[in-house]
């Protein structure tokens, strides 16, 4: 499997920084040297562990991985964000890829059935993602996807939602073989079909 240039990590690592704050570094206020130097440390670390995702998992695991981290972002998180590709599924198999989604979404707790929230945090962090794949190179071929949001009772922090106050995380995971994404990427499948493909699954709190 061909690697992915190093040339694309680095720019993709720079555009993920760019989207985070940037916490301060000794010698702000004395210039930029110490604050640049860090900051190319921090792009070629980060790029570091973007090639290894690509390297172990497939060149579409760091695809996915990275979308995945934007459209969370994109869709309200309050909570932080964070995308982890954990490797082989420790519930479907060897034969799936799981990646780990902490959207850092927070949903009322109650407003609705947690199966109508498990579809909201599908269709606005997931779907858009799987929609737009053109090739499903990961290792192992087929995916899982673990996704975990917050229910909060606001009643509890002053009428708002709260991400600096207790909530409880919730997990459902939609396992998609080999052949399914193929039927994907071939147009066979609609993404509005991937869902009850994916055979949703709400899981105990996952740590």
């Amino acid at each position: 499997m061909a690697a992915v240039p190093r040339f694309f990590i680095i720019a993709l690592s720079a555009v993920l920084l760019s989207t985070a704050p940037c916490p301060a570094v000794a010698g702000d206020g004395a210039g930029g040297g110490d604050r640049d130097g860090q900051l190319r440390a921090r792009v070629e670390e980060l790029a570091a562990e973007l090639a290894d995702t690509a390297n172990s998992y497939g060149p579409d695991a760091l695809t996915v991985q990275v979308l995945l981290l934007m459209e969370s972002m994109k869709a309200g998180a309050l909570a932080p964000s964070e995308v982890e590709v954990v490797g082989p599924s420790p519930d479907l198999g060897p034969g799936h890829l799981r990646i780990r989604v902490d959207t850092g979404i927070i949903f009322e707790a109650g407003a609705v059935a947690v199966e109508d929230s498990d579809r909201r945090v599908w269709d606005t962090v997931a779907r858009p993602v799987l929609a737009r794949l053109e090739s499903a190179r990961f290792e192992p071929a087929g995916l899982e996807l673990l996704l975990v949001y917050g229910l909060q009772d606001s009643g509890r922090t002053s009428g708002d939602l709260d991400p600096t106050e207790p909530f409880t995380p919730r997990s459902f995971a939609l396992g998609f073989t080999a052949s399914v994404l193929d039927e994907l990427i071939a147009g066979r499948l609609a993404p509005d079909d991937l869902f009850a493909a994916g055979s949703p699954r709400g899981l105990p709190r996952v740590d």
